[in-house]
């Protein structure tokens, strides 16, 4: 898991061309005005999804993880805190959506780390962190985020 902001990780030098590629189309467009759908970025391989929701109370946020793809999630507007741990297999999950690549865990954790994301926050999860996205911070709020999904095998073969 990598917490950071755009303003901080675009002036990276060590950069992952597919990461570059996923700011680019965060620049490029007014992700205020984007119609709530997913954007096509590279096929299957890279997609921008922008959601609208609302954050939640902890206990009503199941975790989750990923097998096939990266999560670099993007905030716009609002504010969350995010939970998160990593699993170097010692947790299995109990539920796993194919179309959607998520893996749900019906259980908490003791070992989660928190982060709270502001606008312009950058948070990345591999598939080997367990998330827990859309907490609310003291009040239930509306947000917007874009989560740019970066394929494992696309992110690998394109590094350099």
């Amino acid at each position: 898991m990598i917490s950071t902001s755009l303003p901080v990780i675009e002036k990276q030098p060590w950069l992952a061309k597919p990461l570059k590629k996923a700011l680019e189309f965060l620049r490029d467009n007014d992700l205020k005005q984007l119609e709530a759908k997913t954007y096509e970025i590279n096929g299957k391989d890279m997609f921008a999804q922008v959601i609208d929701f609302e954050t939640a109370d902890r206990e009503n946020i199941k975790p989750e993880s990923h097998i096939k793809y990266i999560d670099l999630q993007y905030l716009v507007t609002g504010e969350e805190k995010l939970g998160f741990l990593t699993n170097n297999n010692e947790y299995s999950y109990d539920e796993y959506i194919e179309e959607r690549d998520l893996c749900l865990y019906n259980r908490s954790f003791d070992n989660e780390s928190f982060t709270i994301a502001n606008p312009s926050s950058i948070n990345l999860f591999f598939p080997n962190d367990i998330h827990m996205p859309g907490i609310k911070v003291n009040s239930k709020m509306k947000l917007r985020k874009i989560v740019i999904k970066i394929s494992v095998e696309y992110f690998n073969k394109n590094y350099f």
